[in-house]
């Protein structure tokens, strides 16, 4: 039978907006002017190597979202706390990165915490509520 966690549902749907953002619109916007940097060629393959980690993270955890939302008897409360944990990190970096350079501006300029953030929510109150 078919059962949907009505809270993490939404945080999938937010997680594969957030993927879909990264790879598309990020890559295209962000990729192609910092391989033109004069870096050596090892720190840009890794700091390029990084992104795409994000990336297969971001997948993967929408992935296992979806599959999370529908499935009760796969629930995993261990798995669930990873992943709310983890987004609430991710999100609370960039917070950090623009309180520590304090301007303003970058709270939008490095918008990525607006989704990190709700997703760690959604999913950690998806994931220790009673069903």
């Amino acid at each position: 039978m078919i059962h949907l966690n009505k809270i993490l549902f939404p945080a999938a749907i937010v997680c594969a907006l957030t993927s879909g953002i990264h790879i598309f619109m990020g890559g295209a916007e962000i990729i192609p002017p910092f391989l033109d940097l004069n870096f050596d060629i090892a720190l840009k393959l890794t700091l390029l190597a990084v992104w795409h980690m994000a990336s297969a993270v971001l997948v993967l955890s929408t992935v296992t979202l979806f599959v999370l939302a529908f499935r009760k008897g796969l629930r995993k409360k261990g798995l669930l706390l990873f992943i709310g944990i983890s987004y609430l990190v991710f999100g609370a970096v960039f917070l950090i990165i623009c309180f520590v350079y304090f301007n303003e501006s970058l709270f939008l300029q490095l918008p990525q915490w607006i989704l990190l953030l709700p997703i760690g929510v959604l999913t950690l109150w998806g994931g220790l509520r009673k069903a």
